[in-house]
C-alpha cells in the first residue's frame, strides 16, 4: 500500500528522503554492493571504485539505480550474513584472536 508518509532511503550512497508513491524503479541513485575499507583504501565491492581520503569515499558516484527503500541493506537479500559466517572470515577471526592471546600473553611477563 503506498503511503504519503515520508521515510529514508536506506540503500549506500543515497540516504534521500522520499515518498512511497512517488517510488519509482528510476527514483533511488545507490551502490549495490559492500562497502570495503583495507587500510587506507575505501570503496565499494559493486563497481569498484576506490578513494583514500573519507570525504572522496563519501563522493564515490552510486553506480546502481532502483527503487528507494526504507529497509537496512545488509537485509534486503535471503543469506546476506553468509559473509560473515564463512569459513574465510572464521579462520581469519581465529588467527586475529590467536595473535591477541600471544600479544597478551607477551605483556603478562
Amino acid at each position: 500500500m503506498a503511503t504519503t508518509e515520508a521515510k529514508k532511503c536506506r540503500r549506500h550512497g543515497c540516504k534521500k528522503t522520499f515518498v512511497e508513491i512517488e517510488n519509482s524503479e528510476t527514483s533511488c541513485r545507490h551502490h549495490s554492493g559492500k562497502p570495503m575499507f583495507h587500510d587506507t583504501k575505501k570503496g565499494w565491492t559493486c563497481c569498484n571504485q576506490v578513494a583514500y581520503d573519507w570525504d572522496e569515499f563519501e563522493q564515490l558516484a552510486p553506480c546502481s539505480i532502483g527503487r528507494h527503500t526504507d529497509i537496512d541493506p545488509m537485509k534486503l537479500h535471503d543469506n546476506q550474513d553468509a559473509y560473515f559466517k564463512s569459513q574465510t572470515v572464521a579462520t581469519a577471526q581465529r588467527a586475529i584472536d590467536r595473535q591477541g592471546q600471544r600479544n597478551r600473553t607477551f605483556f603478562l611477563y
